[in-house]
């Protein structure tokens, strides 16, 4: 079946990642959006896509596309929607998209940018993006929401075996302490000192055992 043919455009209002005609609807939406010339195959990829914001279940399905084997640039639009809808969906307001994001479309996100999958993102672009993902993440559910976010991120740092994954999720955690610096941390402030005090001390050994390779890079 060719991805350049019109998806269904009658959306259900709960679309399933393992099902492989709602993966398929979104992907060629986004395909299409991307790649065609024409103005008016692009709007109605738009259109879409657009359609799919009020199902439940359409988060999970660009998380799907994300985790895929498809080519890194339809994978990073997915990343680049995904960060709309948390910047417009993740919370109540008056300038809230369609609808709020459900509680399992949120776990899943969660779960996911600190998961094995998004570890070896082998994309640089779409691991850039998916750092900066888990930062607004952060801002909006730690501590109460996202209590594993650093357990997560300081064991990718500590633990992982790959010299550029590591610095890649030490990027994602400068990001997250950026995020958390512009907002009131109020109640999770005690989380915050015992993160620092648990996590810290580790941390430092860790750029300590780096001395060596970064004065003399060539050693």
């Amino acid at each position: 079946r060719s991805s350049m043919e019109l998806p269904f455009l009658d959306i259900p209002p709960i679309l399933d990642p393992n099902n492989p005609q709602h993966v398929w609807t979104i992907l060629s939406s986004i395909e299409r959006g991307t790649l065609s010339t024409s103005n008016e195959v692009r709007r109605e990829a738009e259109n879409v896509l657009r359609s799919c914001e009020k199902s439940i279940g359409y988060l999970q399905v660009l998380i799907r596309i994300v985790g895929s084997d498809a080519i890194p640039e339809f994978r990073l639009v997915a990343v680049t929607i995904i960060k709309g809808l948390v910047r417009g969906s993740w919370k109540p307001s008056r300038t809230s998209a369609v609808r709020v994001l459900s509680q399992q479309d949120k776990q899943t996100l969660r779960e996911y940018l600190i998961s094995e999958a998004a570890k070896n993102e082998a994309d640089r672009r779409v691991a850039v993006q998916l750092s900066t993902l888990t930062s607004k993440v952060a801002r909006n559910d730690w501590f109460r929401e996202y209590p594993e976010l650093f357990p997560g991120l300081f064991d990718f740092i500590l633990n992982e075996k790959d010299y550029h994954c590591r610095l890649r999720f030490l990027e994602t955690l400068h990001l997250v302490l950026k995020e958390l610096q512009t907002k009131k941390i109020g109640f999770s402030y005690d989380a915050f000192c015992k993160m620092v005090e648990k996590y810290f001390p580790l941390l430092f050994e860790f750029f300590a055992a780096l001395r060596p390779l970064i004065s003399d890079p060539f050693s």
